[in-house]
């Protein structure tokens, strides 16, 4: 049983089940992107940071309701699997049993989690910076892009004014941040963790641009 708190920011995390790919081309990272705006309308959450990877998404939010992550985040991620089945034709279980999830306690360890989130590419190895990545919050937390699926978040907003969050990602790098890696495996402890890339082949992704950020319609079928 998950226990919700009023108010609580969560740090999110749901992967494909035995480790496939849920992102197989650009419209359906664009789909995912559209499923969380269009969810804001029934059960209303604020959007702070995501990351969308090729096999597993990152998402720091803040439910208005009380204990409304699970009902937000089993809607979001079942109503995409049944996108995705249907599209490619698949049967069985997209996403790897439930969500992880973490609850966040206060403005630092909210900023250092963004930056976490916002690194996962370049900890894949698949950007040397993080704003390269188009495919998640970096370029508005760090290039002021405009994106409609975020919200404002005020400490970020004074850490970015006074050059703190750029240089929070400058100290993070690469490295592993060991706190942050919510979705560690239950069971028999292991050498490699869940999120260490360092024994993982090279990942791919599409390079393309988001609809949802320059008014396209994408192709959502």
């Amino acid at each position: 049983m998950r226990i919700g708190y009023v108010g609580a920011i969560y740090h999110a995390v749901a992967r494909g089940n035995n480790r496939q790919a849920v992102f197989r081309e650009p419209q359906d990272y664009d789909h995912f992107l559209r499923l969380l705006l269009s969810l804001k309308a029934t059960i209303p959450f604020r959007l702070y940071g995501y990351c969308l990877m090729t096999n597993h998404v990152h998402l720091l939010l803040q439910p208005d309701e009380e204990a409304s992550l699970s009902a937000l985040l089993q809607r979001l991620l079942g109503t995409y699997a049944r996108h995705h089945n249907q599209r490619y034709g698949c049967e069985g279980h997209l996403w790897k049993n439930r969500f992880r999830s973490r609850v966040v306690t206060n403005d630092a360890y909210a900023l250092r989690v963004l930056a976490y989130i916002d690194l996962n590419p370049v900890r894949a190895h698949l950007c040397q910076a993080a704003h390269e990545y188009v495919w998640s919050s970096a370029r508005a937390h760090l290039l002021g892009s405009a994106d409609p699926c975020l919200d404002l978040y005020l400490p970020l907003v004074v850490a970015k004014k006074h050059q703190t969050y750029r240089e929070l990602l400058e100290c993070c790098g690469g490295q592993r941040l060991p706190e942050l890696e919510v979705y560690r495996p239950r069971g028999r402890p292991t050498k490699k963790s869940s999120d260490d890339f360092s024994a993982r082949p090279k990942e791919s992704y599409p390079q393309n641009r988001q609809t949802i950020f320059e008014g396209g319609g994408g192709d959502d079928g």
